[in-house]
């Protein structure tokens, strides 16, 4: 029983619900996605991110990733805000008053201060002048007079930023930069002018220092006035910075905001500093007093000591970790720094902690039911696949034939298609990214999401799996390369091409084909190596075509052989062929179908014939049989009328000579028809020829012939039916007989011709005959010719046709030549060996 093919409503029905499936799995993922993902952001504006299994749901959450990656991150604020508790702070409260060293504090990273001029601020002076900005004057002037500002007695500034033309005391600027003015000016980025004079920014002092000096009078050069000035800047920005961060993570970290607690030993000028946000009473305490302090709290915790790198812990952070945290603060952790760390895991503050720990624990009895929901989507659409992919595209014709087809939407090239599919998944596939981090970022709602992805996932599937049937369409019907664009433009152009240099004037077929692949060829080699390689693949292609042609020609041409060679039935095959090969393949096969018709109607009109006088024969045999035997009843009576006996003799001469031709009628006819028996066997051909000489011997010295022999006396064996053979021998000595001219000889030769497998054995009678020979050589062989044109002599005309076509039933070679009155039959037989 044949299977059937899907109808359509099925199809459609079960693509539908496919599609919903599939929506239901998208759905069911991007809800475990989004209890996968979370986004904390902190009081002074940064966010984190991260990203929990969705397999680790057995783990308590101190056992998961995201508890040590939150710890981690908190632990890194933790360390910077401590960072800048130690600048801001004085015995753990802020201390406005702290004297700040710009130099220090700017190059506090690097620590090369050496041998370079400072001041000091006050640190509420430097947060307010980086909240407020710097203002600068502009000052003109050479450069000796722009280090006259610093020197001893120090120039004026003037009000225009001008300089007046007049000598200032500034030997000592000058004897410190004499000779290498512009080099010095270059390096410290001042302007030069036209006229030799350099333009420096002057800050405008908000603050004095705590000498109560302003910044120029801290610098004794331009050099050193502008290092200052740079390290000042860079101060107050940052210290204002930090002092952003110093207030939000105040309130994060303060205890009733976190549920971790921490506390720092961190050296300094004044002795051992401690930073913790904790009322635990540290200060004074030994580490093994505030390790075991801090380990009573009961939750996980982290003692760190990274004079010796050594860590105390129950989580699992490193030491390497803690390390590389401490030392981005390396200027602010000296020796003797000791840090702890502990976490309540009751979790009894709002913090990110408990906000993650909440949502895993409200997310865990669902993870289950999301997952099974997935998992059964997507088997359930893999089966809906498997099932229509081996059911499209198959079509039952009506005689319960299996078929695979293509549809109408199929007429669409497949580039455009692909192109289309891509370019319409490729835009869902990136708006839905663009949807994945809105809701990273928080500009996606919780329950947006899911509507969004379900609606993507719906469009996605319908235009994926359109274009993926008609692909299986395309591959199952063997059509996907005849139905894509790149195909039928070159299907077209091949056409033009072919029309017009198959169809067109000898002039469009060869010349300008040939001068378009110049003209290509050139441009192609003038584009450079990547035209010239163009080039080279284009001269392939054209070889290969000619070369196709030419191979389709040459078939052509053997099939034209072939029938020559009496093959009427062949046919050449014209699938392959276009234009001028096919009009000429179609031309050569009529041509053998019109000979096939001739032999078959020649041989129709032969038998027919054949037939005819075989009827006729055996119809004229009956009564002639009768006559004969009347003739012979009469010849015995003893009749004494002589002219009544003359009478007698000419009908039973007559009679025996028309039995005589309605025998070698049936005989031709037997022998054209191939209704003949012909039993060979290897025999001595020379032996038989003798024996013929022998039996018309008297035959050959009543009309007068001398026979003049030429034999081996070796044995020359053939293969024959020596019956047949002698017929054969029988009919040309008689025909010797009838048609020699008397008192002539008669030539008889057999001799050895050729070598290998081309060595035969040849039979020669050479006569010459009594009556001129008006016929061709050829047309003696035929039926029903005589060389006796007047037909005077006795005799049927059928005698060398029945030898010519016993020889050839044998496998031999027949014969006749002639030349003037000189008459040779020869025969030839392929030589046995013995």
């Amino acid at each position: 029983m044949k299977k059937k093919a899907i109808s359509n409503k099925k199809k459609e029905f079960l693509l539908f619900i496919e599609r919903l499936l599939a929506v239901v799995l998208a759905v069911s993922v991007t809800f475990i996605f989004m209890n996968s993902f979370f986004h904390i952001s902190t009081s002074y504006g940064t966010t984190y991110h991260y990203m929990v299994s969705p397999l680790d749901q057995e783990q308590s959450f101190e056992e998961k990733e995201i508890f040590q990656a939150l710890l981690s991150g908190n632990m890194q604020q933790i360390t910077r805000f401590v960072v800048i508790r130690h600048q801001m702070e004085t015995n753990g409260v802020y201390d406005e008053n702290k004297i700040v060293d710009i130099t220090q504090f700017a190059n506090r990273e690097t620590g090369t201060i050496d041998n370079q001029p400072t001041a000091k601020y006050y640190l509420d002076d430097l947060i307010t002048w980086g909240n407020y900005g710097f203002t600068y004057k502009t000052v003109v002037g050479t450069w000796e007079e722009l280090n006259a500002m610093f020197a001893k007695p120090k120039a004026i500034i003037p009000e225009s930023g001008m300089f007046e033309t007049k000598e200032y005391d500034a030997t000592y600027a000058v004897q410190e930069y004499i000779g290498n003015i512009e080099d010095n000016a270059e390096v410290l980025g001042l302007e030069a002018t036209d006229d030799d004079k350099y333009v420096m920014e002057i800050l405008v002092d908000r603050y004095k220092n705590v000498d109560g000096k302003d910044l120029m009078q801290s610098a004794s050069n331009v050099e050193e006035y502008l290092n200052l000035k740079k390290n000042l800047e860079e101060s107050a920005k940052s210290l204002f910075s930090n002092y952003t961060e110093y207030v939000a993570m105040q309130e994060q970290y303060s205890m009733d905001n976190t549920n971790i607690g921490y506390c720092f030993q961190v050296p300094s000028e004044k002795g051992l500093q401690y930073y913790t946000n904790t009322e635990l009473q540290l200060k004074g305490k030994s580490a093994d007093d505030i390790t075991a302090l801090v380990k009573e709290q009961g939750g996980k915790f982290i003692y760190f000591n990274p004079d010796k790198v050594q860590i105390n812990t129950n989580t699992n952070i490193t030491a390497k970790e803690m390390r590389s945290m401490l030392k981005e603060h390396e200027y602010t952790f000296g020796d003797d720094t000791r840090v702890w760390v502990w976490v309540d895991i009751n979790y009894p503050v709002n913090d990110s902690l408990q906000m993650v720990k909440n949502e895993l624990d409200q997310f865990r009895p669902y993870f289950i039911t999301l997952l099974g929901c997935a998992l059964s989507a997507f088997i359930i659409c893999a089966l809906i696949l498997l099932y229509l992919s081996y059911k499209e595209g198959r079509k039952i014709d009506e005689n319960g034939n299996l078929k695979y087809i293509i549809l109408k939407q199929e007429r669409i090239p497949l580039e455009i298609w692909t192109l289309v599919a891509v370019a319409v998944e490729v835009a869902i596939v990136y708006y839905g990214w663009q949807m994945l981090k809105g809701y990273r970022n928080g500009t996606v709602s919780y329950s947006m999401l899911p509507v969004i992805i379900g609606l993507m996932v719906f469009v996605m599937n319908e235009v994926g799996i359109r274009y993926y049937f008609s692909l299986l369409r395309r591959v199952k019907a063997k059509s996907v390369w005849k139905t894509t664009l790149v195909y039928k433009i070159l299907k077209e152009t091949t056409n033009v091409i072919r029309n017009t240099i198959q169809n067109g004037s000898l002039l469009s077929r060869t010349w300008i084909p040939y001068l378009i692949f110049l003209m290509i060829n050139l441009i192609l080699v003038l584009l450079g190596v990547g035209g010239v390689i163009g080039a080279f693949l284009l001269d392939l292609l054209v070889g290969a075509y000619l070369y196709r042609e030419s191979k389709q020609r040459d078939e052509i041409v053997e099939g034209i052989e072939t029938i020559k060679n009496g093959d009427s039935k062949y046919r050449i095959d014209t699938t392959p062929l276009k234009g001028a090969n096919l009009r000429m393949a179609e031309s050569v096969n009529s041509i053998g179908l019109g000979i096939r018709n001739a032999v078959e109607s020649s041989m129709k009109d032969e038998k027919l014939k054949t037939d005819l006088i075989t009827n006729v024969s055996h119809d004229i045999k009956t009564p002639l049989t009768s006559i004969i035997t009347y003739v012979d009843l009469l010849k015995r009576e003893n009749i004494s009328d002589q002219r009544v006996r003359g009478y007698i003799d000419i009908l039973d001469s007559k009679s025996q000579r028309l039995k005589q031709l309605i025998d070698d009628l049936v005989e031709a006819s037997k022998i054209s028809s191939g209704n003949i028996n012909i039993q060979l066997d290897t025999i001595n051909f020379a032996e038989l020829v003798k024996q013929a000489i022998g039996e018309f011997s008297e035959k050959f010295e009543e009309n007068n012939l001398q026979i003049v022999t030429k034999m081996s006396e070796t044995e020359m064996l053939i293969e024959a039916d020596s019956g047949q053979l002698w017929r054969v021998m029988e009919n040309l000595f008689q025909n010797i007989s009838k048609y020699a001219m008397h008192g002539t000889r008669v030539y008889i030769e057999m001799e050895e011709e050729g070598e290998g497998l081309d060595k035969k054995n040849i039979f020669s009678a050479k006569n010459i005959s009594a009556k001129y020979l008006e016929v061709e050589a050829e047309d003696l062989t035929e039926r029903f010719i005589r060389g006796d044109q007047s037909r005077q002599t006795e005799g049927s005309g059928l005698g060398l046709s029945i030898a010519k076509n016993l020889i050839e039933a044998q496998g031999g070679e027949f014969e006749v030549q002639v030349d003037g009155d000189l008459f040779k039959v020869i025969i030839k037989f392929d030589v046995v060996e013995k």
